[in-house]
């Protein structure tokens, strides 16, 4: 599905929980076993919290909206690490979580987790705005992220809050 761009935010989600699906312990190596393509269009407007979703063969719906998760993965083949996030919609009578991610997620590739947050702190914009895909400095070296764990250390970033587990370098 092609997602129709708005003066807002268009995303297009994973049709997978992430938080079923992915580990959520720092160095933990997963094969992704989800879908392949990103299908389910999300447009996000100026309220935050809302947005309308267009799933596959569904008309789309107005939902509320909310970031519970957030991981850095590494794919294992090229050493570039990204964020991704799950995100819970409801529409009052659907409940469900999908996932956003700033790369492309490839069936049978493996991943390793850098850092994980369960209580992230950006909203689903923010969290759009901050895709900054980059290349592990040292193949399989989680000290390549050394500037990701230093703004995540105790005190400063996300790492500061309850929940947050992130590498060290």
């Amino acid at each position: 599905m092609k997602a129709v761009a708005s003066p807002d935010l268009t995303c297009t989600l994973y049709e997978f929980d992430p938080g079923a699906a992915l580990p959520a312990v720092t160095g933990q190596s997963f094969t992704y076993r989800g879908p392949a393509l990103a299908e389910a269009a999300l447009w996000v407007g100026a309220m935050p919290g809302f947005g309308r979703l267009q799933r596959t063969g569904a008309a789309p719906v107005s939902v509320e909206l909310s970031m519970t998760a957030r991981w850095v993965l590494c794919d294992a083949q090229t050493n570039v690490c990204f964020e991704l996030a799950a995100v819970a919609l409801s529409d009052g009578l659907l409940e469900i979580t999908l996932a956003y991610s700033h790369s492309s997620l490839r069936p049978g590739r493996r991943y390793r987790v850098m850092w994980y947050d369960d209580k992230p702190d950006l909203d689903l914009a923010g969290f759009a705005a901050s895709a900054t895909p980059r290349l592990l400095e040292t193949p399989r070296a989680p000290s390549g992220m050394a500037s990701l764990a230093r703004q995540a250390t105790p005190g400063s970033g996300p790492g500061s809050r309850p929940g947050s587990r992130h590498a060290t370098g």
